[in-house]
């Protein structure tokens, strides 16, 4: 008898077009057995099976060789095919001094330029990073798999050469990827694919021009996209983006501005931050046309004007390349965006209005992928503390402040004592201090955040309205004027946990990159 879903031996339920993983009992190879059924044990019939002829080979994960380097000080162990779509390489070295390389892999006795553009480990689509001794897997995009390539390629398209490359042994007797692929027809005539989860399609059509975002997220995430804050890069500072996402059966692309990179509050009577048009003002220029969700996808279609009359928003060039940015995140609780959990890590330059439409866009995939491994909750009880020292430092992402608590997070985090957002346990009677190293600036969005403690567990106070700010308990941090208009009290100076620990803040950050 086989253990099933859960490793549990109980009466089968009812199934239909359903894939499963049975293991075998006691070690056992297939090789071992000489048939499998559906069997049913009250009536002794067998409603199905199947016979293990004694000369079957099972599929098995096949090692194919190393990598040969051209250039760039690349050098691997063993690559080993896993399945029908999924390529273990060993202990990759590559330098990540190419601009504009890629994982790549196509048909054809030689790699060249016209292959398949690879996702790497983490989903992305940037050009490659630097890896030292790193053990990666790769997963074939959209319905392509190792039976329909011939070599995998780190290829450089900027100078047209391949720096290190794999032949495909043919035929090879793998076992069947589980890997569901999701097919997505775009409506539009061009489209890039962004990441591995995330592509966009466009369309001009006169004055205006169209625009649809497909995503593989969550029902509480949000897809950003437009044009970047700066003419020579890529930069979220001083962008002009939707942010699009589906609430119930509405969906909406709301036009924003980022003027600085925080959430938007009020600073000294004007909105800074990722702020509404409609709150720096200008107005909303996004037109929806269709929002759908899929299959796990959202699919939202919206229109706008190539040039905008707002002062913030960017113009759409018909002529030349602009560059662009975009983003994946969570909502939070008054569906705003908070700091994204995944945006490109290069620049991204596209021609808007080419002579002939362009896509490289695949059809999703969805699987189990291995979840985010979360950092262990920190927890402050020593009895004898009577002083804690509140610093600001980075959130960690999914696998710190967001992961710990289960929140949206921010770009930035309290640190207590040292600890990322702790667990405090304080004694009813005793009175306790807190250092606060938030900023004093008021004019800063980003260098400035006094330190408030209340009872209202998403945070923001400043970002509440009057009326939610008059049904939250406010424990310690807030003085209120003679008007009645509540005052922070815990800001000093800006200080920020690693600043002078470059080297560790470096590492910190390429340890999170694939969040």
């Amino acid at each position: 008898m086989i253990q099933f879903l859960h490793f549990r031996t109980n009466v089968l339920e009812r199934y239909f077009n359903k894939d499963f993983t049975l293991t075998l009992p006691e070690k056992k190879k297939l090789t071992d057995i000489k048939w499998f059924a559906i069997y049913d044990i009250w009536s002794q019939n067998t409603f199905g099976d199947i016979y293990i002829p004694e000369d079957f080979e099972p599929p098995t994960v096949q090692k194919i060789g190393k990598l040969a380097a051209k250039s760039n000080m690349i050098s691997s162990g063993k690559i080993e095919v896993l399945d029908a779509k999924s390529i273990r390489i060993n202990n990759l070295f590559y330098d990540g001094k190419a601009k504009d390389a890629y994982f790549v892999a196509g048909i054809g006795p030689l790699p060249n330029s016209k292959g398949h553009k690879i996702p790497d480990e983490y989903g992305y689509l940037d050009s490659l990073r630097a890896y030292k001794n790193q053990t990666i897997t790769l997963e074939l995009p959209g319905d392509l798999t190792v039976f329909n390539i011939d070599w995998l390629s780190i290829f450089d398209f900027e100078n047209k050469a391949n720096l290190g490359s794999i032949l495909i042994t043919s035929g090879l007797n793998v076992p069947p990827s589980l890997v569901k692929v999701i097919p997505h027809k775009n409506d539009l005539p061009n489209c890039l694919q962004l990441h591995r989860d995330f592509q966009v399609s466009w369309e001009i059509f006169g004055p205006a021009i169209t625009i649809q975002l497909a995503g593989q997220i969550k029902e509480d995430e949000y897809m950003a996209f437009g044009l970047s804050g700066s003419p020579e890069k890529s930069q979220m500072l001083g962008a002009d983006v939707a942010v699009a996402y589906i609430h119930e059966y509405r969906g909406l692309a709301t036009d924003y501005n980022i003027t600085a990179l925080t959430a938007c509050v009020k600073v000294l009577g004007q909105y800074k931050g990722v702020c509404k048009d409609e709150l720096v003002g200008g107005q909303d220029n996004n037109q929806i046309h269709t929002a759908v969700r899929e299959n796990g996808i959202n699919i939202i279609t919206y229109r706008r004007s190539l040039i905008s009359p707002d002062t913030g928003d960017k113009e759409f060039p018909t002529e030349g390349s602009v560059y662009i940015v975009w983003a994946l995140g969570r909502l939070d609780k008054s569906k705003e965006p908070t700091f994204h959990d995944i945006y490109p890590k290069s620049d991204i330059k596209i021609e808007l209005n080419k002579k002939e439409p362009a896509s490289n866009c695949f059809a999703f995939t969805t699987t189990d992928r291995n979840l985010v491994e979360v950092w262990e909750k920190n927890q402050i009880f020593d009895r004898n503390i009577r002083t804690f020292n509140a610093y600001l430092g980075p959130s960690g992402g999914k696998k710190g402040y967001q992961g710990m608590t289960g929140q949206p997070s921010a770009p930035l985090a309290w640190y207590i004592n040292g600890l990322l957002a702790p667990e405090l346990w304080l004694r009813r009677g005793l009175t306790y201090s807190f250092k606060v190293r938030g900023g004093n600036n008021p004019h800063s969005a980003e260098f400035y955040h006094p330190l408030i403690i209340t009872d209202e567990p998403h945070g923001g106070f400043d970002r509440l309205t009057d009326e939610a700010q008059a049904r939250v308990r406010v424990l310690a941090g807030v003085e209120y004027s003679r008007r009645g208009r509540p005052r922070p009290t815990a800001g000093n100076k800006y200080t920020y946990l690693f600043t002078h620990q470059t080297y560790t803040f470096i590492k910190f950050i390429f340890n999170l990159y694939p969040l």
